[in-house]
This record gives C-alpha cells, structure tokens and sequence, in this order.
C-alpha cells in the first residue's frame, strides 16, 4: 500500500534536489505560498515557460527537461512531478497510450507513416484536499494552443496536433482546483498508476526499433520541433484529406502568450458558452466542475513572444541550415537559391535565406 511519504520522494528522474530545480523555486518563493498557489504557480511555470516540444527520451531527469526549456507530456510531467513533491504535494504518475492520430500535424508525414499505432502518453495526479486530481493540461504552452485555436475557428473538438480535447474554443487548461485535460480524447490504452516515472519507464517504452529509434533522436523530433515553433508562430500545416487550417493574417498573430480572452473565445466557438465542462476520453468520462479564469492565471510570468521567421542575407546561391541551438535545431540541410526568386525557405525551421542580390525587394 502507497504511503503519502512514498508520494513525496526524490528519485533519478524526480530529482528535485537538482541546483537548478531548487534554485528556480527559491527564486519564485514558491515554498511560502498556501498549496493551493504552489500548486498553481509549478502548474504555470510547467505550462508556460517549459514550451511544447519533443526531448531525445521519455525517460529523461526533470533537470534536464528543465534545461532543454521545452517537453511534452511525459518530460514535462517529470518536471511537474519533481516541482511538486518538491513543495510538498503528494503526487504520482498514470500512464497511457494514445493513438498516433493525435500527433498528426505535428509528425511530419513521412515520418507518421512509420510511427507506432499507439504513443506512450501519462499525466500527472496530485492528492489535493483530501481527493484526487488529474493534471493533464499543462502540455501545450498557451503560444501553441492559441495558435491552434485561431487556425480551427469552427472546430468545437480537436484530436490532431497534439490536441486530443473536445472543446478547442474553451478546453479545460487553467489550473483552478479542479482536473485539467488537454490530451485525453486521443487515449487508446489505460496502463494504470504509478508512484514514479521510473516505475513506469522501467515496464514501459516507447516501441521503436533500434533504427527508428536512432532516426527519432538525432533526425524526426528535430523536424517535429521546427513543426511545432511553425505552428506557434501561426504556419499550421494542412494534413492531408483533412479540412486545411486558417490561415492566420498578421492581424491575428499577437506578441504575447496566453489563451484568448473569454470573449474572443466566445467569438472563436462556433455556439459560445456551449461547450461542457466534460473531457471525453474513451475509456472512461471525467466530470469536471466549471469555473471563472481568475486574473493570477498567469501572473508572475514572462510573456512568449510569438516571433516571425528568420530572414538572413546571404551571398551564396547555395546555403546550409540546421535550425541553430535549442529546439529549433536540426539535421543539417542544403538548401539552393532559385536565381529567379532570390530566396528559399528551410524546411525545418522556415528560415528564410534571401541571396544579397534580391534583398532590397525581399524588404518591399
């Protein structure tokens, strides 16, 4: 039988006595806020300023997710996990599959048709007054999710994209004291509760073959990551056979992060006020309780810019891209200047190389 202390422990990957995880919550004077605040303010930090965004593992320490500065649902859970117990918030991990549609849009289509039917997925659960919680929203950074939500105007549900919620326009991600979701209409396969992510890595890996996996490291999640900044800067990619995406004006780009406000996501449904406080999943339904955004929702965080892509001057007809540091980086590319259009777009990471030659009309 779990005890609450067991839900507090330090371990490999939840290790919070890590420099960078105890200064950063020293530094936010997390620990003297009441639960409830530290709960919300890890929730936040998690959500927001760890952006969405494929690491090299699933098993990979909190510290360095934090490090890498971007994760998805199973490395930023890690983190959140080891914020959490660091607060003292008994928490534990319940794992998942999801099905490999959920991520279309973001896999790149050659790459999704040798992806596994089904993804490793968890989300995190934390025993707060006296019952439990389920804290799946926090994946998708509200830059991303916005960037979505401008892209799908008409849609009330999303299962693509890294979305899995069956209410796009108003989807249950702010931490208010009751479950969050974001991911959970995209479950396939319940692989129950975990005290830790190490448990659940130890019994459970995503199926790769040892070439696949090398390619997902070093190749595909490089390229899925410059997919995911394209999509955050509003150049959401059609998926083939499906309804193609808006397309998002500069008038509707805005510099800073966080989900439209409720008016403009009353505009954006196509029934305001309609959707249901429910997440669908389909092995079981979670009722939630509504509630009002309240203004800490985001409060003590840096706005996310939402920059456009780069455009470098070049002299040569024939360039080399590999996306720079961070999770922009990828396989290096070469990539030929047409004469006659004196630019060409990197794939990857949509950098723009303009040859000197054309610069001045590239300005225009």
């Amino acid at each position: 039988m779990t005890k609450p202390k067991d839900l507090l422990q330090a371990t490999r990957l939840l290790n919070f006595n890590h420099p960078g995880i105890s200064q950063l919550i020293s530094a936010r004077g997390w620990a003297n806020l009441p639960p409830s605040e530290r709960i919300g303010a890890a929730y936040d930090f998690v959500r927001n300023e760890i952006a969405f965004g494929y690491n090299r593992r699933d098993d990979i320490a909190a510290s360095e997710v934090l490090a890498d500065g971007y994760g998805q649902c199973n490395t930023k859970g890690t983190l959140l996990m080891a914020l959490l117990r660091a607060l003292n918030i008994p928490c534990r991990l319940h794992g998942f599959t999801i099905v490999k549609s959920l991520q279309r849009g973001v896999v790149p289509e050659l790459a999704y048709r040798i992806a596994p039917d089904r993804i490793l997925h968890s989300w995190v659960e934390i025993q707060h007054q006296e019952r439990w919680l389920v804290l799946e929203g926090f994946i998708l950074d509200a830059a991303f999710l916005g960037a979505l939500q401008r892209a799908f105007p008409q849609a009330k549900g999303l299962c693509a994209y890294g979305a899995g919620t069956n209410c796009l326009p108003d989807p249950q991600v702010e931490w208010q004291g009751s479950d969050t979701y974001i991911q959970s209409t995209g479950i396939a396969e319940d692989l129950g509760i975990w005290e830790t992510p190490d448990a659940f890595y130890s019994q459970h890996q995503q199926r790769f073959s040892p070439l696949k996996a090398l390619l997902y490291r070093h190749s595909i999640r490089h390229w899925m990551n410059a997919r995911v900044a394209a999509i955050r800067r509003g150049r959401v990619p059609a998926i083939p056979g499906e309804k193609p995406p808006t397309p998002v004006t500069d008038q509707m780009q805005r510099s800073q992060t966080g989900s439209p406000p409720r008016d403009v996501r009353e505009q954006l449904s196509p029934h305001p006020g309609s959707c249901p406080r429910i997440c669908l999943g389909p092995y079981k339904e979670h009722k939630l309780s509504s509630h009002e955004r309240t203004s800490q929702d985001l409060k003590g965080l840096p706005a996310m810019s939402i920059e456009a892509p780069e455009t470098k001057i070049v002299e040569s007809y024939r360039v080399a891209c590999d996306g720079g540091e961070g999770a922009l980086g990828h396989p290096r590319v070469y990539l030929q200047i047409p004469e006659g259009d004196g630019f060409v777009e990197c794939p990857y990471c949509d950098c723009k190389y303009v040859h000197k030659d054309h610069a001045a009309k590239a300005a225009e």
